[in-house]
């Protein structure tokens, strides 16, 4: 018996032990709570216990439902008269986690790590509450993973085209959203050829990012926009090799000839593939420092001007 709702029949399980279901709350304004009491005659009843209704927090919509296995997306969810005393919590797949209340409009939980990729139910309740405001999918998805860059470094002024290898770098419903993210602030656009390859350009290094000269961004990526590999590869800057004399200047192209290369900055720490080159040619390196590089220039195969550069990267 549930108050002024009625009677509502009552199963006996034992001699301690009765159920019965909780009729529909009719009235305007909805009754808070009732008085509910047994009988087994309808005539001797027993001693009356408060029975309280409840709503549970009505959901009207929740983004993003989908997050990498590391968690730590931020779910925002929008509905009515939630009510921060009741503390509510979101529940991933029977992990529960506390929801941050914003408004009485607003909460926002954020998703836990989960054990696999795929998609798993996400409920939001008050904590001591048996019931939900109703089932919602969140997928979860494995995140990017970044093995390996190359080059490794490049120079200051930006625009090495960088090859990146890993995992999971499929786009996850995000095409066109594939990018790299330096020093957890520039980011570049990034192209995405295959689940386990990317090519992305190098920023110019802001030259404020360092007050030792160690010039270095940590590297993270996304396919998706929105989940990011840990940042755990660097990439390296250097200055611009200044080549200010070639001594000599010619000589025959059918043998090799021992050039002396002067200048500034023709060697640094942060170089990582150090090439010398006559036009297309890369020639062999005997001796090098930050103002002088000697190599063995030639054999080539034609006679004729060529551009001699010097690369820190391979590039």
């Amino acid at each position: 018996m549930f108050g002024a709702l009625g009677k509502t029949p009552a199963k006996v399980v034992s001699s301690t032990e009765a159920r019965c279901q909780s009729p529909p709350n009719t009235f305007t304004p909805p009754l808070t709570e009732v008085l509910l009491q047994l009988t087994l005659n309808n005539q001797n009843v027993t001693d009356g216990m408060e029975f309280v209704f409840f709503n549970p927090p009505g959901i009207t919509e929740a983004a993003p439902l989908r997050g990498p296995t590391y968690g730590g997306t931020e779910v925002h969810i929008y509905g009515n008269k939630f009510n921060h005393a009741r503390d509510p919590v979101c529940i991933f797949g029977g992990i529960t986690v506390d929801a941050k209340f914003m408004t009485p409009s607003h909460l926002v939980c954020v998703s836990p790590p989960f054990h696999k990729a795929g998609e798993t139910t996400m409920v939001v309740k008050y904590r001591k509450d048996r019931f939900h405001a109703g089932v919602m999918i969140y997928l979860y998805f494995e995140p990017p993973v970044v093995d390996s860059i190359e080059p490794a470094c490049g120079p200051l002024k930006g625009f090495t085209q960088i090859y990146i290898t890993g995992k999971n770098f499929g786009e996850n419903n995000g095409f066109g959203h594939a990018s790299c993210k330096f020093n957890q602030s520039y980011s570049t656009n990034a192209t995405v050829i295959s689940n386990d390859t990317m090519y992305c350009d190098s920023p110019m290094l802001d030259l404020s990012d360092s007050d030792t000269g160690d010039y270095y961004y940590s590297l993270e990526v996304t396919a998706d926009g929105e989940s990011f590999s840990l940042p755990n590869v660097t990439f390296s800057y250097y200055d611009d090799p200044k080549i200010q004399q070639i001594e000599p200047w010619n000589g025959p192209f059918d043998r090799p000839v021992r050039v002396a290369i002067k200048g500034k900055d023709l060697v640094q720490n942060n170089m990582c593939d150090y090439k010398v080159r006559f036009g297309q040619y890369n020639f062999e390196v005997k001796n090098k420092s930050d103002t002088l590089v000697e190599v063995m220039a030639g054999p080539v195969k034609i006679s004729g001007a060529s551009v001699v550069s010097i690369s820190g990267n391979g590039q």
